[in-house]
């Protein structure tokens, strides 16, 4: 475990790879719910996100669904580290370290999303969900021991 650095500050993983989502039959990564919440115990947007490798920045869009999506190069393959649901501030081409802030944690997505961060990593780039033509990697085995899943 632990190959590639923490993609946030917060370690509370709210959804696990494979388990289905309102939006498709399975998820395709795991969300990590933002660790600073408003008095009502809601997240707040803001957490820093990080590179969790070194790398290069080959996509800064947003989704159909209106998610915006950074995806980054990871070092030695042709597998791509995916981020979902934040303000990002780095560009296509850029090239980021292990441990910068590549954004911040927000809800870019479908209208009734919380404050979180999808991470996904895509074997040889390719995208494992509906009619895509990936295969599904759990990212947790390649994250910090430290991360849990929140009980529902």
């Amino acid at each position: 475990r632990g190959l590639y650095g923490s993609p946030t500050d917060s370690k509370r993983m709210t959804t696990r790879v494979g388990e289905p989502t309102s939006m498709q039959p399975y998820h395709t990564g795991v969300d990590v719910g933002a660790l600073k919440k408003d008095k009502d115990g809601m997240p707040i947007k803001g957490d820093p996100i990080y590179a969790t490798a070194d790398g290069k920045v080959v996509s800064n869009t947003f989704t159909k669904s209106n998610s915006s999506l950074v995806a980054i190069t990871l070092p030695n393959s042709k597998d791509l580290a995916v981020f979902q649901h934040a303000n990002f501030i780095v560009n296509v081409g850029d090239e980021v370290k292990r441990g910068q802030v590549i954004g911040y944690m927000d809800n870019k997505g479908p209208e009734d999303m919380a404050t979180h961060l999808h991470y996904e990593i895509r074997k040889n780039g390719l995208y494992a969900g509906p009619r895509g033509g990936g295969v599904l990697v759990d990212p947790t085995l390649h994250m910090p021991g430290t991360y849990y899943f929140e009980k529902k």
